[in-house]
């Protein structure tokens, strides 16, 4: 059922975002979505909130007629300034007396224009007028809006970001752009640097899918690739040759990643453009690769960041008597550092601060020191901190990189039933099960002669003191019988309990059974060893 009396703006075909907007005409779709056809409309509009001084009914005044589901195109005659760089929200709506429908009086629509630094996108709001490049992306699997598939399964924060198809794998043979508004780094002395939150989840075989970032300074005319494996931070990570790719994010970043990258030879261009690249073969496709939480600015001058601790003990069950701890630091200023102090500290206690010597750390550059004063880390739990002192570093809030080191023994006393299944941290070539008449859940093998020994490893415990005591249940029974004949040992069958004090290095036999001291017997029998 038609209204008889409804007008509304439908679309806004111009100004759109650009490089050098000016002073710009706003152009409008009127619709008439009721029954009577219409005269005599007035229609305004303003920029961020503001009226644009439209003078009806010299201006914003329709005087033509439109006819019943008609829609014409119109233009305001007061132009807009847009040359300020920036972003413009543009609302432009209906002020027909006797409107029987309000709701679609108004149109709202955002541009861009010559973007500046500090710039900061979350896409919350809209797209910030980043855009599928459809010209150059014939199969774009790309979208914004909220991530619902295994391997994005939301967004970096917020709701929404752009991924590579919001619910479902990435296309077949893709190869899409995620383009940018333009930006003005005209005013900039050093490069600008883009610090983004990435995500990618593409097929296992990583030489054939992958992402990447581009960058024109002339405003979309020519691109290079940005960065390089080995620079900036979390960048890419695989030369992708088969699909002509190139350097690329490929295989799995396990979940979202902060990437950052100096835009090299941007700073002093007032026309540069970026664009995320994706590539697919035609066969195997995942997840794909997601954006969100752009910023691009000009990096403070002095500026080391504490990134990752290891020690050499990492692989260790017990810890080493001299470990070592290992600092990777980057340095995200726009000035070389060289003669770096760093320290460690280990569960708070007083520091130990060493120089790394007269190598120079470039920006964007990863540097790794192992620091010569080790420490005891056997048998302990130690919260480490390592950081830089650099005087005059313009972002203390980064120098500092945090690892907790574990090696403590599982407590005493140890209790295991096998009733909730296989037990973490034992390692055994036998399976957790009921059957075979066993009265509850054991760990148990049945054993032939192509499958002869049955081992099972358990985790390390401590702290062991005088009196205590291992004790354990077993029974040893046929396999023909299901489980109701015991069995007889005989030559050199023996069960072995060996106990290792050096963190497994070497193991003694603190107990044996064998034929000498078995009882056969169906039912589970009890050994406590001292």
């Amino acid at each position: 059922t038609y209204r008889s009396d409804d007008v509304g703006i439908t679309g806004a075909p111009s100004p759109e975002s650009g490089c050098d907007l000016g002073v710009e005409t706003v152009t409008i779709l009127m619709t008439n979505f009721g029954a009577n056809p219409q005269s005599l409309i007035p229609f305004n509009y303003s920029v961020n909130g503001v009226p644009a001084g439209v003078p009806q009914p010299q201006d914003g005044f329709y005087t033509g007629v439109i006819g019943k589901d008609s829609t014409t195109i119109i233009e305001f005659e007061t132009p807009y300034d847009f040359s300020d760089p920036g972003e413009y929200l543009i609302e432009v709506w209906t002020e027909m007396n006797g409107d029987e429908f309000t709701a679609n009086d108004t149109f709202r629509f955002r541009i861009v224009n010559r973007l500046e630094t500090p710039y900061e996108q979350d896409f919350e709001t809209w797209s910030g007028g980043w855009h599928v490049d459809t010209s150059a992306s014939p199969f774009s699997s790309w979208e914004l809006g909220t991530p619902n598939t295994p391997g994005i399964p939301a967004a970096a924060s917020g709701k929404n970001a752009w991924v590579t198809n919001l619910d479902g794998p990435y296309s077949p043979g893709e190869l899409s752009y995620l383009a940018s508004p333009c930006f003005d780094f005209s005013n900039l002395a050093n490069d600008p640097v883009i610090e983004f939150s990435l995500i990618y989840e593409t097929e296992t075989e990583i030489e054939y899918d992958g992402g990447f970032l581009e960058m024109s300074v002339d405003d979309g005319a020519n691109w290079v690739k940005v960065g390089a494996i080995g620079e900036g931070l979390n960048w890419y990570n695989f030369d992708n040759v088969n699909t002509d790719l190139g350097l690329v994010w490929s295989g799995s970043s396990d979940g979202w990643v902060t990437a950052r990258h100096r835009l090299p030879g941007a700073a002093g261009k007032a026309s540069v453009r970026l664009r995320f690249g994706f590539g697919s073969d035609p066969l195997f496709h995942f997840d794909g690769m997601g954006v969100d939480d752009i910023r691009i600015f000009e990096p403070v001058a002095d500026d080391l960041a504490g990134l990752t601790i290891s020690t050499n003990a990492d692989g260790e069950d017990c810890g080493l008597v001299d470990d070592e701890v290992t600092f990777r630091f980057i340095n995200l200023g726009a000035q070389p550092q060289t003669l770096i102090s760093v320290s460690y500290a280990l569960n708070g206690t007083a520091p130990v601060t060493e120089n790394v010597g007269p190598t120079v750390v470039n920006p964007d550059e990863i540097f790794e020191y192992t620091f010569t004063t080790p420490f005891n880390s056997r048998d302990g739990l130690f919260e480490i901190k390592s950081w830089t002192n650099l005087a005059g570093d313009g972002q203390p809030a980064n120098d500092t990189a945090t690892y907790v080191l574990d090696h403590l023994p599982d407590p005493v006393p140890v209790h295991e039933d096998f009733e909730a299944g296989f037990p973490a941290g034992w390692q055994s070539n036998g399976s957790v099960t009921s059957g075979h008449n066993n009265t509850s859940q054991v760990l148990a093998l049945r054993m032939n002669n192509n499958n002869p020994s049955f081992t099972a490893e358990l985790p390390r415990v401590g702290f062991v003191s005088p009196g205590d005591t291992f004790t354990f249940d077993y029974r040893i029974v046929n396999f023909i019988g299901t489980g109701g004949v015991a069995t007889t040992l005989s030559g050199g069958t023996k069960f072995e309990v060996l106990i290792s004090t050096d963190c497994g290095d070497n193991f003694q036999t603190a107990y044996t059974i064998n034929a000498a001291n078995h009882t056969p017997s169906v039912g589970l029998q009890t050994v406590a060893i001292d």
